[in-house]
């Protein structure tokens, strides 16, 4: 998995949007937590939370995300609570790697 890291933080970085997202809530959670774990430390991930926390709405929680697209396409999978969850984890790794120092 190592030596396809680069790839994917090109990837995610490349694809996120102006306003610091990558689409959705849960699309942005996902494309956060997946850079942090790759160690990533540049100026993608303050831009993903900002855009993360405006989002986040009045009650703490997020709107649902499509989790599972299936076949045939009409059938979309997600909850509030998903999106919620990675949201969360999201927020939390960025806070305790910049909070901790372990950038």
């Amino acid at each position: 998995m190592g030596e396809a890291l680069p790839t994917v933080v090109s990837l995610l970085r490349q694809t996120q949007q102006p306003d610091g997202s990558w689409g959705s809530s849960l699309d942005t959670a996902l494309a956060l937590v997946a850079l942090m774990d790759a160690r990533y430390r540049g100026d993608a991930l303050g831009k993903g939370i900002a855009a993360l926390l405006a989002r986040q709405g009045a009650d703490g929680s997020w709107p649902a995300g499509v989790y599972y697209t299936g076949l045939p396409l009409s059938y979309f999978y997600g909850s509030q609570e998903v999106t919620t969850a990675f949201a969360a984890e999201a927020l939390a790794k960025y806070t305790q790697r910049r909070d901790g120092g372990q950038w």
